[in-house]
């Protein structure tokens, strides 16, 4: 996901890789929103639909809030500094893993 936000701010206006940028976003996303959906299911065993809720509240949250900040970062510093920060936030996220004694559950 984040090489597919990288894409957009390495060439600004080349309509090959905003394509691709889309494919490869588009595809990543659904894959990793099924991945987290799947987790959280699995991290409330005991009550799955509320893993799959706080799941989806969480997704929303993030889409919403992301928006914003994106919006307001792009307007004060342009969208090649706003695809660059995002990329790097996606990376730091997928950086973060889950707690020792998450690991040993699954």
């Amino acid at each position: 996901m984040a090489a597919a936000i990288g894409l957009l701010g390495t060439a600004p206006g080349v309509q090959l890789w905003a394509y691709s940028s889309a494919a490869l976003f588009g595809s990543t996303y659904i894959m990793l929103t099924g991945i987290i959906l799947v987790w959280s299911v699995s991290v409330y065993r005991e009550r799955p639909s509320a893993g799959l809720g706080a799941a989806f509240l969480l997704i929303a949250l993030g889409q919403v809030f992301g928006a914003l900040a994106a919006g307001a970062l792009a307007g004060a510093a342009g969208l090649v500094v706003t695809f660059w920060t995002f990329a790097a936030v996606a990376v730091a996220a997928a950086l973060i893993g889950p707690r020792a004694e998450q690991r040993s559950a699954l």
